[in-house]
Parts: C-alpha cells; sequence; structure tokens
C-alpha cells in the first residue's frame, strides 16, 4: 500500500466531502474490522484532518519598515522549520541530501519558534515577531486531496494481517 499513501498491507481509504462523516466512517469500519477479520492486528483508522497547524501571518507593513521581502520572509521559515537541501553527497552509486535548518531543540516549541531571526536591510537581526505573527490553528475545513478534480476530505484504515492465524 506503500503506492498509495498508506505503510500497511491492508488499507482502505474513506473519501468524501464531510471531514465529520469520513471520520465516523472510517472508525466503524475500524471496529467491523476489529470484530470480524480474525487474524488483524493494528487496526487503527488514521485521521489526518483536524490537526494543529502554525501560520506565520506576515505584516507587510512591518517587513517594508525593515527592507524586508516576504520572500524572503517565507524562505528564513522554510529553512529553519523544513530546512532546505543545498547540496546532494555521492558515496559510491548512493546520492543523498545536504540539508541545512534549526536543530529540533530550538524549533520544537512555539516560544523557540518566536526566535527565528531575520536579517534586515541594514544588516540587523531581529525576531521574526516582529515582522509575522505565529499562531497555532487547526484546520478542519480545509482540501487535503484532489481525487479526480474533486476537493474531498480522506480519511485511512490501516491494518496487519497474519496469514497463518488459526480461525
Amino acid at each position: 500500500m506503500l503506492s498509495t499513501g498508506l505503510s500497511a498491507r491492508i488499507g482502505l481509504k474513506v473519501y468524501g466531502d464531510n471531514q465529520l462523516v469520513c471520520e465516523r466512517l472510517a472508525t466503524d469500519v475500524e471496529k467491523v474490522l476489529r470484530e470480524k477479520l480474525q487474524g488483524a492486528t493494528s487496526i487503527n483508522a488514521i485521521r489526518s484532518n483536524g490537526k494543529p497547524y502554525l501560520e506565520f501571518r506576515i505584516d507587510r507593513e512591518a517587513i517594508a519598515r525593515y527592507g524586508v521581502s516576504v520572500q524572503e520572509v517565507q524562505s528564513i521559515i522554510e529553512v529553519a522549520i523544513g530546512g532546505r537541501n543545498l547540496t546532494t553527497t555521492y558515496e559510491g552509486l548512493d546520492r543523498y541530501p545536504v540539508r541545512i535548518r534549526y536543530r529540533r531543540e530550538l524549533r520544537d516549541e512555539l516560544p523557540d519558534l518566536e526566535r527565528i531571526l531575520v536579517s534586515t536591510k541594514t544588516g540587523a537581526q531581529i525576531p521574526i515577531t516582529q515582522v509575522a505573527d505565529i499562531v497555532s490553528v487547526v484546520r478542519t475545513d480545509e482540501c487535503p486531496s484532489r481525487r479526480n478534480s474533486l476537493c474531498q476530505l480522506r480519511n485511512h484504515d490501516q491494518c496487519r494481517y497474519r496469514r497463518n492465524h488459526p480461525g
């Protein structure tokens, strides 16, 4: 199932237009599989929606005062949190990306992220909170998946199955 985005041997995707219905159906399927599918282990309905996200709301007036562009601020956020591949190293036939980002202890908590530094036009370093608000958001009404050009919410069920289970 790895090619479909699931890491289990057996998986089921539930698609629909309503997150609550998708989640309810996925948990219903989980219950049925637990009751009826002998030999199945690790049966889990994966809830992929409603997770918290961080939003960096860039203050365009503030960045203009400091002579910084939106692209520069976004680039700093990208490198600090997600990282960026700088180059590739080769070891025999294997290729490995060389990635740069803040150490985990410098990006794990919201107060840590508030200390990300932005370089101004004059070369001064200011905390990102002077040019952006960082807001924790729980998104539930977005479109995490496109299928047949339609916006659809989705949930997953996955399980492991032992072949030689008696019964």
